[in-house]
């Protein structure tokens, strides 16, 4: 499986940021969009051939499910907004980064085709999320320190799987 070297950002929280790097707007009536680093449609989410980017899934609560097919998708953006620095006024760097997921009632599923399909297929379509930011295969200071970030869901209706999560690295030590 190819790298893909789109980034994937779940943040559904205050302001929902772009899974992709690419802007679009979102059917405001759709209950499911759809994440495929290989697509080349209009990148609105809308379909498999045309999900490439997302970027207001929390001001839409009709969005029930994100289905996102085989690919490795790295953080694209800092878990905490700002000039740079965390809440305690610390700089902050790309190890920030993370899928940060803070809503609830929505099904995040991994596992599909490249393409699309109909099921997913957790083992023959593997969707990686992967905080190996340089790339060395190993965990490093050049990793992010959390892949995965999920808060104020409250364990309510939210269900993630179909993911294969790796790349983190915890390592910092606060002064």
């Amino acid at each position: 499986m190819k790298t893909q070297s789109i980034f994937f950002m779940l943040f559904l929280g205050f302001s929902l940021m772009t899974i992709f790097s690419s802007e679009a707007v979102i059917n405001p009536i759709s209950e499911t969009i759809y994440v495929d680093a290989s697509a080349t449609g209009t990148n609105d989410g809308s379909s498999w051939s045309n999900a490439e980017a997302i970027k207001y899934a929390n001001a839409n609560d009709a969005v029930t499910k994100i289905l996102v097919a085989e690919g490795v998708y790295m953080p694209a953006y800092k878990v905490v907004e700002g000039e740079g620095t965390d809440q305690k006024g610390k700089a902050t760097t790309d190890r920030d980064k993370a899928f940060l997921i803070t809503r609830s009632n929505l099904l995040i599923e991994g596992g599909y085709s490249t393409g699309g399909s109909d099921k997913a297929n957790f083992k023959d379509n593997p969707v990686i999320l992967s905080g190996d930011l340089d790339g060395d295969g190993i965990l490093s200071n050049g990793d992010v320190y959390h892949v995965v970030v999920v808060c104020n869901s409250f364990g309510k209706n939210l269900t993630i799987k179909g993911f294969i999560i790796q790349g983190g690295n915890a390592n910092r030590s606060e002064e």
